[in-house]
């Protein structure tokens, strides 16, 4: 199976909710936890992170 993942809520100026935590920096956590797992189960696991990009709003930020 080929799974894909995007923590979401991490490219300018969709950005994270922030209070206690920071989503965006918990997100990722989390899929870097997943991952690794599923691979060792012989799946394909995919981080399809939008690392580094900047969208013009929030609409046009990858749902």
């Amino acid at each position: 199976m080929i799974l894909s993942f995007d923590p979401g809520h991490n490219c300018t100026p969709d950005t994270r909710a922030a209070g206690i935590r920071q989503e965006d920096v918990l997100t990722k956590d989390v899929v870097g936890l997943i991952i690794p797992k599923l691979r060792g189960l012989g799946h394909s696991a995919l981080d399809c992170t939008p690392y580094g990009q900047v969208f013009n709003n929030v609409g046009n930020s990858p749902v």
